[in-house]
């Protein structure tokens, strides 16, 4: 039997066949520091900083851990009036990304709320899945 999203899908592809896809790669984010950045996502999220190609002419950095890529990307043009600035709450319609953590994680609550993150208990159920809290960067 079909669920209802997986034949909203079969219907979008027109009966196309779907490339086969083995992963996501990595995330690619902007951020007006990629030293404040890579120091939340080392010290709070355990990725570790890899190699990136020399030959980039631009500040970035990149991480990786949990089979996940994170590519920062510095952005000297985000003003500190930006509204990258100013942490808003998420909207479920907006460009967000959501780490599915462990109950009795290492990292604090305050620590990991420190630079506008979010943390919400998924209770088991809606887009958390199951476990613990989801922790939205």
């Amino acid at each position: 039997m079909m669920t209802g999203a997986k034949m909203e899908i079969e219907e979008v592809m027109g009966g196309c066949e779907a490339l086969p896809l083995l992963s996501l790669n990595h995330v690619s984010l902007m951020c007006r520091s990629v030293r404040e950045s890579v120091r939340f996502y080392e010290d709070v999220l355990g990725f570790v900083l890899i190699k990136r190609p020399s030959s980039f002419d631009f500040n970035g950095a990149w991480l990786y851990n949990y089979g996940i890529g994170i590519h920062l990307i510095e952005n000297p043009s985000i003003e500190e009036n930006d509204a990258i600035d100013e942490p808003r709450p998420i909207n479920p319609k907006d460009n967000h990304m959501s780490f599915q953590v462990m109950h009795g994680r290492r990292a604090s609550e305050e620590e990991t709320t420190r630079d506008g993150n979010e943390v919400r208990d998924s209770g088991g159920g809606g887009s958390g899945g199951e476990g613990g809290p989801s922790l939205l960067p």
